[in-house]
């Protein structure tokens, strides 16, 4: 979910960016760490099937407003998933 958040933030604040370098930047900040070798070569092969920005926008469609409402309420709440997670010492486990 901070994956989804950080991806929608950049593509409606970096207007510039491809979806590619968009999707890079929120799968290092918000997965890479968490990923194994595994993983992290399924993204990579992942990021190969990733959409021009155009397309992806237009499946959005008129949903600009949701997405502002959606990138605004989310991270509150994914602030209280991580402090229940760190509470019971689940937040530091890693995928191969």
């Amino acid at each position: 979910m901070d994956f989804t958040v950080v991806l929608l933030r950049d593509l409606s604040e970096q207007s510039e960016w491809s979806l590619k370098q968009a999707v890079e930047h929120a799968y290092n900040i918000t997965l890479k760490r968490w990923h194994g070798w595994i993983s992290a070569a399924a993204y990579k092969v992942g990021l190969k099937l990733v959409p021009e920005r155009e397309k992806f926008s237009g499946l959005l469609g008129d949903m600009k407003g949701d997405v502002e409402k959606f990138i605004s309420a989310l991270p509150p709440v994914l602030q209280q998933i991580h402090m229940f997670l760190r509470s019971l010492r689940l937040n530091g486990m890693k995928s191969s």
